[in-house]
């Protein structure tokens, strides 16, 4: 079941936390909000107002829509409607979702580029293999042994392959289906690994100040902050952390450090936070470090993507370079050789 996208589900959240704070009903609100967004998003709307209507909870109902609004939306919509403060909890997660969007689109903007010229020199070398094969003469091929409509035919069949599986991938890692080594390999990455930590990180820390600021206790919040951080080495440790919390009675920068996972400078400052009581304030300022964090170890992932494009695109135009000098001088070659037996 296809997802609501993050743009929308920002604005769906700034909507609906405005008006609740404006005093509106929140069925109002949901008749509202029916107007906006595609079809499907209408309909969703439609299901959680009638559902809300019928008298459930609007964290249940939303919960209702089949993965349509995510686990950690419904979990902080529930813990607002328990304690009272359900516009508060929509207008963080708003700016959360923004923030994330932001990150998001400084990343596709910054590789943009160099990928639109990647696909170029992808589509000029299915033409040339294409071209060489159907000019007049002897087909010429510089391209492993392919040319014509055949060779353009396999070479395709080729990208696509290619593409799929890269595909498959990213999203197995994405969604932790190889489990956390992925991760944990990516984090030993320079750049890579250290945007990937301090992103999570940064999640962690504004969903555990947003859950212990709403109220909620303290086993569900650490359970609903690594969850939210959607990073598999941060989500294989839930049950530990949550287990020496219940069972040993440990701080929470005690359980996360027996984790190994998080770093020094964070449970320093989440330790402090603790002696002095001010968990939520405390997480909720290191939060917005590790998101100014995040921004520049997102710009220099950016940077080392587009140059791996570039040397990508780089060996193309080599190898190409090198299969037509191969091919203007093997005339010569041959006529050399010729020679030389004549001799």
């Amino acid at each position: 079941m296809a997802k609501i996208g993050l743009h929308q589900l920002s604005q769906v959240c700034h909507r609906l936390g405005t008006s609740l704070r404006a005093g509106v009903a929140l069925r109002e609100i949901l008749a509202q909000e029916m107007s906006h967004g595609s079809a499907r998003h209408r309909d969703k709307i439609t299901h959680v107002s009638e559902w809300v209507a019928r008298g459930e909870t609007l964290a249940a109902s939303m919960s209702r829509t089949r993965g349509y609004f995510p686990p950690f939306v419904c979990e902080m919509v529930d813990v607002g409607e328990q304690t009272g403060q359900l516009e508060s909890v929509l207008l963080h997660l708003s700016e959360n979702y923004r923030h994330a969007l932001s990150l998001r689109r400084q990343f596709f903007i910054g590789i943009a580029w160099p990928v639109i010229e990647l696909t170029l020199a992808v589509v000029i070398v299915g033409l040339v293999i294409w071209l060489l094969g159907v000019l007049p003469g002897k087909p010429v091929t510089i391209f492993f042994g392919l040319s014509g409509t055949s060779g353009l035919l396999w070479y395709s069949l080729g990208i696509f392959v290619i593409a799929s599986v890269l595909a498959f991938i990213i999203i197995a890692v994405w969604r932790g289906w190889f489990g956390s080594l992925p991760l944990r390999l990516a984090w030993q990455v320079p750049g890579l690994g250290k945007c990937l930590r301090t992103m999570a990180l940064a999640r962690f820390a504004w969903s555990l100040s947003m859950s212990l600021g709403s109220g909620l206790d303290a086993l569900r919040a650490v359970r609903l902050s690594l969850n939210s951080t959607q990073n598999a080495s941060f989500m294989s440790h839930t049950e530990d952390v949550v287990d020496r919390i219940r069972n040993q009675g440990l701080t929470f920068h005690e359980a996360l450090g027996a984790s190994q996972i998080f770093p020094e400078e964070f449970l320093q400052s989440l330790a402090a936070a603790e002696l002095a009581g001010s968990e939520s304030e405390s997480l909720e300022r290191l939060a917005k470090d590790y998101e100014e964090r995040a921004r520049g170890a997102l710009a220099v992932l950016t940077r080392l993507a587009s140059v791996a494009v570039w040397i990508l695109i780089a060996l193309i135009i080599l190898y190409f370079i090198a299969k037509m000098v191969m091919y203007i001088i093997q005339p010569y070659q041959e006529a050399f050789e010729m020679l030389e037996q004549g001799i």
